[in-house]
């Protein structure tokens, strides 16, 4: 299951590759974090 939700996770990050460039590192960081991937 953690699998799974990482891989949409990483689609996700791929399709939006845009929004995440224009995005501070903070709020990035902070969503990986809710996601359990750092």
């Amino acid at each position: 299951m953690l699998y799974e939700v990482i891989t949409r996770s990483l689609y996700v990050m791929i399709r939006t590759g845009k929004l995440f460039d224009s995005m501070p590192e903070n709020i990035l960081n902070r969503k990986l974090t809710q996601c359990g991937l750092m």
